[in-house]
């Protein structure tokens, strides 16, 4: 789990550090990854976006989505031009 947080960690550090244009080498961004890991509560995050992702990728492959096309019986033009709203809306 410790090497996974890492890469994690390393991969979140370069991330951020090219959305400001700064490039870091492996060693680099392992040394600032390793540094960000010592706070308790950073390593506790990084360690709860691992496990979110990757139960959302247990779920995408466990699951399908089927879409359906839903029409209305009534027109909702009608419905406002007439004032005749169902109860049920």
């Amino acid at each position: 789990h410790k090497e996974e947080l890492l890469a994690h960690a390393v991969s979140m550090v370069k991330s951020r550090m090219a959305q400001f244009g700064q490039m870091m080498d492996d060693a680099q961004a392992e040394q600032l990854a390793m540094s960000v890991l010592q706070n308790r509560e950073q390593s506790e995050q990084l360690s709860e976006q691992i496990l979110q992702e990757k139960m959302m990728a247990f779920f995408k492959g466990a699951f399908t989505l089927k879409t359906s096309r839903v029409t209305m019986p009534i027109s909702l033009n009608w419905l406002t031009a007439t004032n005749n709203f169902p109860s049920w809306i």
